[in-house]
């Protein structure tokens, strides 16, 4: 067969577009993409099919001001980007692997004007933002002023507390926190989110090169609005005390007057927030992965150490606690409590450390349990596990008897996968038998 005989194996004019992509053929306009030197690309393409797509290109190519250069340059894109556009141009599919790959691409259907394209990648990124990815998402949608990807980046926030999504190198913008504030449910307290906000507004002052002060930080959350949508008037008189006065961000008039309309729950301080409903507490919609009894053989400790190695399957997962057995009734149970041996007074820690032995999390859990059952240990901080590293999960239990059973070594969910290895600081060190029966996630 000859070469140009590829047509004749085509029956629609989508596989001919799609030949003409992998092709290059009679190609009649070229890009030059990509902002590095280095990494720029040369691309080929054809106008008519282009313009067929987008009005911008049409105007490029065909308009009374039609580019007249061999190459036309695109600086503001990276080549991968561009052929993402170009594939779904030529051959009518497309394949998104992230938010960040998606938001680029967004980018480029807004400069080409292909809403089609567009709506895709809005989708793709609405049903993918996730606590892990928010300031990806954050990102794009500030950048590209996109109110419907911004929508789920404020869900998300809302329903963790800043342990979960801030980050070092991160800022929010101004408006960005005010729609934090304006949201009716939300994980934090108001005085944890008052602290976030001060936080972040003393964050600004270092931007801006401003001392560091009360006065500068009451500046700065008055020219961002922020200071009326802090809901002041639901707080406690000792969270007046103990958290609003030793921001220095109230003046001494304020904090008195703002003491008395908590104490009379009646009137409000001016400049202030003024609204009196408390937020309600977001969920997080927690994920669980349940280990699977592999025989019903049983063995105990009796408290000390126990530890177990948790990976997190090629996913990046946020741990947020534990689900561990309680204590089985003794001798001694019976007496103190006269019989009544359903439930007592547990309390353990649970201590986390990365493969390098860096510590990541040390939690006190202190609860009524029952007996004889399981019972849920939430960490004070949530931990992000990252895909395929080893994170040591140490738990120091309190005198007493506990059980350990025979565990699947591996665990999944619809969403994700983890792999155990259960040990003790014994000299025998290994345990065939676990006391994590599962873990509690987020992603």
């Amino acid at each position: 067969m000859l070469k140009m005989d590829w047509q004749l194996s085509k029956s629609s004019l989508g596989e001919r577009f799609k030949e003409l992509y992998k092709l290059e053929e009679w190609t009649d306009c070229s890009f030059s993409v990509g902002e590095i030197e280095a990494e720029v690309e040369l691309i080929k393409c054809h106008k008519l099919i282009l313009a067929a797509s987008s009005p911008v290109f049409e105007a490029l190519f065909y308009g009374p001001l039609a580019e007249v250069n061999n190459v036309i340059r695109v600086p503001d894109m990276d080549p991968s980007t561009f052929k993402t556009l170009l594939r779904y141009v030529y051959c009518d599919t497309i394949e998104l692997n992230n938010v960040i790959e998606a938001g680029c691409l967004l980018y480029a259907t807004k400069k080409y004007m292909i809403p089609h394209l567009a709506r895709i990648c809005i989708d793709y990124i609405v049903e993918h933002t996730q606590v892990n990815n928010v300031w990806d998402v954050l990102y794009v949608a500030e950048a590209l002023d996109e109110e419907e990807i911004l929508k789920p980046c404020i869900k998300v926030m809302s329903q963790y507390s800043p342990e979960a999504w801030a980050s070092p190198y991160e800022h929010l913008s101004a408006s960005t926190l005010g729609r934090l504030l304006d949201q009716d449910s939300c994980k934090m307290s108001e005085s944890e989110l008052w602290t976030y906000v001060v936080k972040w507004a003393r964050t600004e002052c270092e931007n801006a090169g401003t001392k560091v002060s009360g006065e500068n930080v009451r500046k700065a959350l008055d020219d961002a609005g922020l200071m009326e949508k802090v809901r002041f008037l639901t707080f406690t008189l000792e969270e007046v005390v103990c958290v609003v006065e030793p921001s220095g961000v109230l003046s001494e008039d304020e904090i008195e007057e703002l003491k008395a309309c908590v104490e009379r729950r009646e009137g409000a301080v001016l400049g202030l927030g003024r609204v009196r409903e408390q937020r309600s507490r977001a969920s997080t919609g927690d994920g669980r992965c349940s280990r699977v009894i592999v025989t019903k053989r049983k063995t105990w400790t009796y408290g000390g150490t126990v530890c177990t190695r948790v990976m997190a399957v090629d996913s990046h997962v946020l741990v947020c606690g534990f689900e561990v057995f309680t204590r089985i009734p003794s001798l001694a149970d019976f007496c103190v409590w006269r019989g009544n041996t359903d439930r007592y007074d547990e309390r353990l820690s649970v201590r986390i450390t990365d493969p390098d032995g860096h510590e990541l999390c040390n939690t006190v859990h202190h609860a009524r349990a029952e007996f004889n059952a399981s019972q849920l240990v939430r960490l004070d901080r949530p931990v992000w596990f990252s895909p395929n590293r080893s994170y040591t999960v140490a738990f120091e239990l309190s005198p007493g008897q506990y059980p350990l059973s025979q565990l699947s070594s591996t665990a999944s969910s619809k969403l994700v996968a983890f792999r155990f290895e259960d040990f003790t600081n014994y000299p025998e060190g290994y345990l065939d038998f676990s006391f994590v029966c599962a873990v509690i996630f987020s992603l």
